[in-house]
């Protein structure tokens, strides 16, 4: 029966992981197709900036001090990321699919425990790895995906 129960187990977790991998292949397509928008710009700004003007909001743009109301955790992570992988447009959203991309799993999570119902979870991670504005969120150089995780995980 144990082997039964850990066979269960394996294809449950092959099954999530499956639908993690689509969500992330999903999330790739195109991912720099877009150029970056305003928005987008102000990351930039936020987290090629010394690490005291990151962390306080504030910068100067062309002599005009400008502060920035969003907490600093994303850019701050943004920039140690850019460390790692380059500075450029796919790197900086690749962040952002990543984060997107633990939605996934962290949506089945939650609908089992809620639900306990294992189609009924897998049926969540499905619908959260096609769904169109986790894929949009994906592709942004800002911190929506990121929150989102929290607000899953949470």
């Amino acid at each position: 029966m144990s082997t039964t129960r850990a066979g269960q187990r394996w294809r449950l977790l092959l099954a999530v992981a499956a639908i993690t991998l689509l969500g992330f292949v999903l999330r790739l397509i195109d991912l720099e197709g877009r150029s970056l928008w305003l928005d987008e710009g102000f990351s930039l700004l936020r987290f090629e900036q010394s690490w005291e003007a990151l962390v306080s909001g504030k910068f100067e743009r062309q002599g005009i001090p400008t502060r920035d109301l969003h907490p600093p955790l994303y850019f701050a992570l943004v920039r140690l990321w850019s460390l790692l992988a380059g500075s450029n447009v796919f790197t900086w959203r690749l962040f952002s699919a990543f984060c997107s991309v633990l939605v996934i799993p962290l949506t089945w999570c939650a609908a089992y425990r809620f639900i306990r119902d294992v189609f009924a979870a897998g049926f969540a991670a499905v619908l959260a790895a096609v769904a169109p504005a986790f894929l949009w969120q994906a592709a942004e150089v800002r911190m929506y995906a990121l929150v989102t995780v929290w607000g899953v995980a949470g």
